[in-house]
């Protein structure tokens, strides 16, 4: 079941979407106080305070720099990796202020930055750990870039 807003000239209201007859009577304030009530239990349910307060999923977002990094390598990264650099974002969140105050820029920001900085650590732990691997990145990847290759030649979107 969806919502609809109405507006009515002297107030906004919001009713449930159904197949009721036309005169079916228009939920008002209490409903949006529920709606508000379940958004609120649900975001506080979330387990952890990245994902608590910057509605980010590190995990998903680790998977895919791997996912990326493993078609720039074509190779496949040690196991465990994903979870190493969720772990490390969850762990930085948790002690470093300004890396809080990085991903909760507004917009699009917060999230683009965690792609950075996942990059940046899976570069530095493979040029640590797997010289002879790293090499095979381009060069703005350590920087944090999204890098794409097409056809043989790589493209750097900053």
């Amino acid at each position: 079941m969806g919502y609809l807003i109405e507006l009515e000239p002297w107030r906004m209201a919001v009713s449930p979407l159904s197949d009721a007859a036309p005169g079916y009577p228009v939920a008002r304030q209490g409903q949006a106080r529920t709606q508000r009530t379940v958004f609120r239990a649900w975001r506080a349910s979330l387990p952890g305070g990245l994902e608590r307060d910057t509605l980010l999923m590190p995990e998903v977002i680790a998977e895919n720099v791997v996912r990326e990094a493993e078609r720039l390598t074509r190779t496949d990264l040690p196991a465990g990796f994903t979870e190493r650099l969720a772990a490390r974002a969850h762990q930085l969140y948790a002690r470093n202020r300004r890396f809080k105050k990085t991903l909760n820029r507004p917009g699009n920001e917060g999230r683009d930055m965690l792609y950075v900085y996942l990059r940046h650590w899976t570069a530095g732990w493979l040029k640590r750990e797997l010289p002879a691997l790293s090499r095979q990145f381009p060069e703005g990847f350590a920087l944090g870039h999204a890098v794409f290759r097409h056809a043989g030649d790589s493209k750097i979107d900053p």
